[in-house]
């Protein structure tokens, strides 16, 4: 035990000195493997692990044991914007779909019409709020209230279940290996390019593809 924990501290003196810069006694290795990897190693379902992160548990317990890291190889649902589709499902979304091969994927759907860019301009919170997000998530409509106000609480907690369904394994994991840890549960940082979000969400890639054309001006003003 004694020699893991000499391990993790060695591996946060890495990390440390890297985010600090200051050159560190060597590179960490940080690998991080697609949920959807380690469940075809496992021979799981696709689609039956995304409703149940548990079933991760014992594939990740092998490959760990098999490919050398720093960081835990397999990271809990929801780390760095996993898509699960279990909330997205309650939220009625046409903007994350599960795709037959077992991936939730972002179809071409449009939250914004190309004559809308005065109004997301003029007052873009609001504008999301009661115009894109009731079209790309059909139960999130504030004219519903009671159906919008369910359909979030059910989405929290089915994304709270997701998270929770691996984390003890993850937890296991860094402390069986000695892991870097990671940072303090609850930080996090997330950046969008404001043109990506548009063409993301709102215009789809073919809208944004003319929008870039005829509507040039009212994009740049309303990134």
């Amino acid at each position: 035990m004694s020699d893991v924990l000499a391990l993790q501290q060695k591996r946060s003196q890495l990390y440390r000195d890297f985010y600090a810069n200051t050159i560190p006694e060597r590179m960490p290795i940080g690998i991080t493997l697609p949920q959807h990897l380690v469940a075809e190693y496992g021979g799981q379902n696709l689609f039956d692990f995304q409703f149940n992160y548990a079933l991760l548990a014992d594939p990740a317990r092998d490959l760990c044991k098999k490919i050398y890291s720093d960081s835990c190889l397999v990271a809990p649902a929801n780390f760095l914007l996993s898509r699960t589709p279990s909330m997205y499902q309650l939220y009625g979304s046409q903007s994350f779909v599960m795709g037959n091969g077992g991936f939730v994927q972002h179809p071409e759907v449009v939250g914004m019409l190309d004559d809308e860019y005065p109004q997301l301009i003029d007052n873009p919170f609001d504008f999301l709020v009661e115009t894109v997000i009731p079209r790309q998530h059909k139960n999130l409509d504030p004219q519903n209230p009671l159906i919008m106000a369910t359909a979030i609480q059910m989405g929290k907690q089915a994304l709270t279940n997701d998270e929770m369904a691996f984390l003890p394994t993850f937890f296991e994991l860094i402390q069986t290996h000695g892991y870097y840890p990671g940072s303090p549960l609850g930080s996090f940082n997330f950046t969008e390019a404001p043109l990506d979000f548009i063409a993301d969400q709102l215009r789809s890639f073919s809208g944004i593809s003319m929008d870039v054309r005829r509507h040039r001006t009212q994009l740049q003003e309303g990134g």
